[in-house]
């Protein structure tokens, strides 16, 4: 399978940089303990959840947006490693299709974004930010969504790391305005009326709303409905234009080559 010579070239790889992998690991644990007493600071905070504190509220936020932003890159980082080192021409010139090349490199990256996700929310758990497992393997249907919305949004940004070569303005942008709009580490009732809007085109805010409410207000998937329906059109919509920047990218590869960065 062209997915498991992915994974075993990644895995081999990232075993060759231990201390690497470690510290990526323990970046989680260091902004986690930072929230964690960054809500010390913030006494009373609740933004009508039944799990009181800041914390809970950040926690769940700021690992969504992790996931969301481990996903944008993943795919543009493998292709753009494969262009640097030089076996993309390699595996391009194969009789494997060009989506099939992108989604597969793509594999290792995006099981660890979905580790990431997981660890964080464990650790929050640990801490005590007012939600158990039980509640976790309920919003695993929300997860493993937004998981494929971002996964389709890295597809996009694959595909313009193929066109451009380097650079890669649409994990920049959209990394950027979802950071600062989707409610991460402050609700969307902070933001002017005039910028609520942004907040609601875009994905990871039904993410955030739809995690908080199963994690922070002991919700069904029933009383999230509204934001698990508009990840689903997300998904839809994202997945055709994935799709057709794929397609682009596939033509325009075929025109000017890959070698070129």
């Amino acid at each position: 399978m062209i997915l498991q010579a992915f994974l075993r070239r990644d895995w081999a790889n990232k075993l060759s940089y231990r201390l690497d992998f470690v510290w990526h690991l323990g970046s989680l644990f260091f902004f986690g303990l930072l929230l964690f007493f960054l809500s010390a600071a913030l006494p009373g905070f609740s933004e009508g959840r039944k799990v009181d504190g800041y914390f809970a509220f950040a926690i769940v936020g700021y690992a969504m947006a992790d996931a969301m932003w481990a996903c944008l890159r993943s795919f543009a980082s493998a292709i753009r490693h494969d262009q640097v080192v030089g076996t993309l021409e390699a595996m391009v010139a194969s009789s494997t299709p060009l989506w099939k090349l992108v989604l597969n490199s793509g594999g290792y990256p995006f099981l660890y974004a979905a580790l990431r996700l997981f660890l964080m929310l464990g650790m929050a758990a640990a801490l005590g930010a007012g939600f158990a497992l039980p509640q976790v393997i309920l919003a695993l249907p929300v997860l493993l969504l937004s998981l494929a919305v971002f996964a389709s949004l890295g597809v996009i940004s694959a595909a313009m790391i193929l066109i451009i070569k380097q650079g890669d303005p649409v994990a920049a942008i959209i990394g950027a305005v979802s950071y600062l709009f989707s409610g991460t580490i402050y609700p969307v009732s902070a933001l002017p009326d005039s910028l609520e809007w942004v907040a609601r085109c875009l994905p990871l805010t039904y993410s955030i709303d739809a995690v908080r409410g199963i994690l922070l207000d002991n919700g069904s998937l029933g009383d999230v409905a509204g934001s698990i329906t508009a990840l689903v059109i997300s998904l839809v919509v994202c997945s055709l234009l994935a799709m057709v920047s794929l397609r682009v990218a596939h033509r325009m590869v075929r025109v000017n080559g890959i070698q070129q960065y």
